[in-house]
């Protein structure tokens, strides 16, 4: 047997691979929205909520080589008006070619932005291009946007912690979470609590609580919105599945919150979480609270805030029966807006900002794992860090809120009233199922 043809095969199919993703690239690049003009010549406006100073710095680098990258203006919006304002301008025909938008936008954004056709890049090749948290962009019949970063949530622990009360090793599932919260706990007979283990069961003080409990749900095996054709009217639309069984002989739902909610019940051993605390991550990085639920990108403010924490990082806790690892990720994409006044500039912008080049210099610039497949190996990475992060990335999944800020209102409302006890978790789920419901077409 010749063992030099046997490994040949690899290589040639990821040649063959390469080949496909270069021909669709070149496809994508001639792509002319309707009624857009074509100027690959002029300057190409993007606008977004990242990091002026630190995209700029990225952008000038990377001109060095490439002087197509200055046509790409970027200009940095307030998060809070960023949607208002991109509103605003494309009403009065004054909105930029290229936007970034987040996971959490693309619903309340989707009759706004210009969706690319599967014969202009082929769905299989997007598929095989980008990490799968990317099919949130896709519909039946195009793509809505291109993702640029993905930021997921990992677990921050406290190894001196872990190390004192004989732990080798952070857990890996929520059972062995379970198991150890009591010991890693300190609190007196009053129930004050002076040293966490984890921060679950509230809202207000949790950072990222609204994310932590997306990642229980999708976990259990809850979608939270589904996006399906409606047939009689012939166009897509969304559902919100918080509440539904979807098939499971537990609801996974009801799981999800039952679970979260239990860490601030007094009368549990394994309590170890109320309102009286200070913000979660500000427990952590002052060495009192042993696992915190973050993202990579906070990586580099909990070192600058406490720089002798002796901390690491490793995968969120999984369901110890699941066969699919999950957690949760934020991820910035590029969409053009139907408004968009260069259509074929703002594509081939968004071809060389999604380059190998060009993602390995903004994930550096960033702190996050790239989008791209071929760039998230979990292998020769640069730090430990990194590894995890990787990791985290290739299983990260997103949820497509109906609007962000109002989910968060109700979500917290949720969690409220099932730790208050005014609701029972199935009641609390049916109601914030119709509050959500309520705003997908507002």
């Amino acid at each position: 047997m010749n063992f030099k043809n046997i490994n040949l095969v690899p290589a040639i199919l990821m040649g063959v691979s390469a080949i496909a993703i270069i021909l669709a690239v070149i496809l994508f690049a001639t792509y002319r929205g309707a009624g857009s003009r074509s100027d690959e010549t002029a300057e190409i406006i993007l606008w977004g909520t990242i990091s002026q100073d630190k995209f700029n710095s990225v952008i000038q680098e990377l001109s060095t080589e490439d002087d197509a990258f200055r046509k790409i203006i970027y200009f940095q919006k307030n998060p809070v008006s960023y949607e208002d304002e991109l509103l605003k301008a494309i009403a009065e025909g004054t909105g930029p070619d290229l936007v970034l938008l987040n996971e959490t936008q693309i619903i309340s954004n989707q009759r706004r932005i210009q969706e690319i056709p599967y014969d202009s890049f082929p769905l299989r090749t997007y598929q095989d291009l980008f990490l799968d948290e990317s099919k949130l962009l896709l519909t039946r019949t195009g793509i809505l946007g291109f993702p640029f970063i993905v930021d997921p949530l990992v677990m921050y622990y406290n190894k001196d912690i872990l190390n004192n009360n004989g732990f080798a090793r952070p857990p890996e599932t929520w059972t062995e979470i379970l198991s150890i919260v009591p010991t890693l706990t300190n609190k007196d007979s009053s129930f004050n609590i002076s040293r966490s283990a984890v921060a679950l069961g509230s809202f207000d003080n949790i950072t990222n609580a609204k994310q932590i409990y997306w990642t229980l749900m999708l976990q259990a095996g809850n979608p939270v919105t589904q996006r399906y054709f409606d047939e009689q009217n012939q166009i897509e639309k969304y559902s919100i599945t918080l509440h539904d069984d979807l098939n499971f002989s537990l609801n996974p739902g009801y799981a999800a919150t039952n679970f979260f909610v239990q860490f601030s019940n007094p009368t549990k051993t394994i309590y170890s979480w109320n309102k009286s605390l200070p913000s979660s991550q500000t427990a952590f990085v002052s060495g009192d609270l042993a696992f915190y639920f973050g993202f990579a990108s906070e990586l580099s403010n909990i070192r600058r805030i406490n720089p002798n924490l002796n901390f690491d990082v490793a995968l969120m806790p999984q369901s110890q029966s699941a066969s699919r690892k999950l957690t949760y990720g934020k991820m910035d994409i590029f969409a053009i807006p139907r408004t968009s006044r260069n259509v074929t500039g703002a594509v081939n912008a968004i071809s060389k900002l999604t380059s190998i080049k060009a993602q390995k210099a903004f994930t550096t610039a960033l702190g996050v794992p790239s989008v791209r497949r071929d760039l998230v190996s979990t292998y020769g990475v640069a730090s430990s860090y990194d590894e995890v992060f990787n990791r985290s990335a290739i299983i990260a999944q997103g949820i497509l809120e109906p609007d962000s800020s109002s989910s968060s209102v109700i979500i917290k409302e949720l969690i409220d009233t099932v730790v208050s006890g005014q609701y029972e978790i199935t009641q609390a789920l049916t109601r914030a199922t119709q509050k959500l419901n309520a705003t997908l077409y507002e």
